[in-house]
C-alpha cells in the first residue's frame, strides 16, 4: 500500500512540474507507471483531453484548448494561415479548424475533438522559414510569424483575407517589416502577387470583390447550395459585423430567426436610431 501511495504522489509531482499536462509516453519516460496513470484517471484527478494526453483536473483552464494539445501531440506541426492570423490578431475570420503546416510527405495526425486542416505542401525552405515559438499555458507552440503568415495567405488562401491581414498589420505595427515580407515572398515565390499590396501602393477594392465572388462560387459548388443564397448570407454577416464595430452598436438589438433564413431585424433601443427590414 505505501508503494501505491508513493507512486501516486510521484505522478502528481511529475504532472505539476510539467504544467499539469502530459502525453502517456512522456509520463512513462518520467517514471509514472501506466497503472498509476489509469488510477489517477479513474479517481478523477486527471482527465483525458485527447488520445494519449492527460491533464490535471485541478490545473487552471487552458487559454488555448486547441493549440496546446496540438503542440504536445504533434511537436513538428506549425500553426499557420487563418489560425496564425487569429493568434496575431490580424483577421476578423473565425477559424473553424486549426490550420497546421507539416513538411511534405508527413504523417497524417489525428487528435480527438479538435478539427484539423492540414497543409502538407510546405516544402523546404518554406516550411522552416519564419517559425516563432510562443509559450501558451506553459507549452511551447510553434507558430509562423505575422509576416510569413501574410505571405502564405496570398499563396494558399486568397487575396481578400491576405489583404485584410496586411492592412491590419500596417495599421498596428509601428514599423512594418517590409523586408521580412519581401524575404518570405521570395521564398514562397509570390513576389509579383504581393508587391502591389504593400509599401506605398493602395489596396485594390476591385481585387477584393473578385476574390469574394470566387470564394463564394467555390463554396457554392462544394456545398451544393445556390450562389445567391450564400451571397445573401455573406452580405448580412458583413453588415452585422460593420454595425458591431460602429460607435452606435450598443443602440441596436439583434432580433429574429436566423434558422429561417433571416439574419434578424435590427431594432433601435432609442428613438434616435430606427432600422426597418
Amino acid at each position: 500500500m505505501p508503494s501505491v501511495k508513493t507512486g501516486l504522489t510521484k505522478a502528481r509531482s511529475v504532472f505539476t512540474r510539467n504544467g499539469g499536462m502530459l502525453r502517456t509516453s512522456k509520463a512513462i519516460r518520467l517514471g509514472v507507471h501506466p497503472r498509476t496513470l489509469y488510477a489517477l484517471r479513474d479517481s478523477g484527478e486527471i482527465e483525458q483531453v485527447g488520445r494519449g494526453l492527460y491533464r490535471l483536473t485541478s490545473a487552471p483552464k487552458l487559454t488555448s484548448p486547441d493549440l496546446v494539445p496540438i503542440a504536445l501531440r504533434i511537436p513538428r506541426a506549425v500553426i499557420c494561415l487563418i489560425s496564425a492570423l487569429a493568434h496575431h490578431r490580424l483577421t476578423t475570420q473565425v477559424p473553424h479548424a486549426v490550420d497546421i503546416a507539416l513538411p511534405s510527405h508527413g504523417q497524417v495526425p489525428k487528435i480527438d475533438s479538435i478539427p484539423l486542416r492540414v497543409f502538407f505542401w510546405y516544402s523546404e525552405p518554406s516550411f522552416s522559414a519564419g517559425i516563432e515559438v510562443s509559450a501558451i499555458d506553459g507549452v511551447p507552440v510553434r507558430i509562423y510569424s505575422a509576416e510569413k503568415t501574410i505571405v502564405d495567405c496570398f499563396n494558399k488562401i486568397g487575396v481578400e483575407i491576405a489583404i485584410e491581414a496586411l492592412r491590419n498589420y500596417r495599421e498596428r505595427q509601428r514599423k512594418p517589416d517590409f523586408q521580412a515580407l519581401s524575404k518570405f515572398a521570395r521564398i514562397d515565390r509570390v513576389q509579383r502577387i504581393i508587391r502591389p499590396y504593400y509599401g506605398r501602393y493602395p489596396v485594390s477594392r476591385r481585387d477584393i470583390g473578385a476574390s469574394v465572388r470566387e470564394r463564394l462560387l467555390n463554396l457554392s459548388r462544394a456545398q451544393g447550395r445556390p450562389f445567391q443564397e450564400l451571397l445573401q448570407y455573406f452580405a448580412m454577416e458583413r453588415f452585422l459585423y460593420r454595425l458591431a464595430r460602429s460607435p452606435v452598436s450598443n443602440r441596436f438589438v439583434l432580433k429574429g430567426a436566423p434558422s429561417h433564413g433571416l439574419a434578424g431585424a435590427l431594432v433601435a433601443s432609442d428613438h434616435g436610431y430606427r432600422s426597418r427590414r
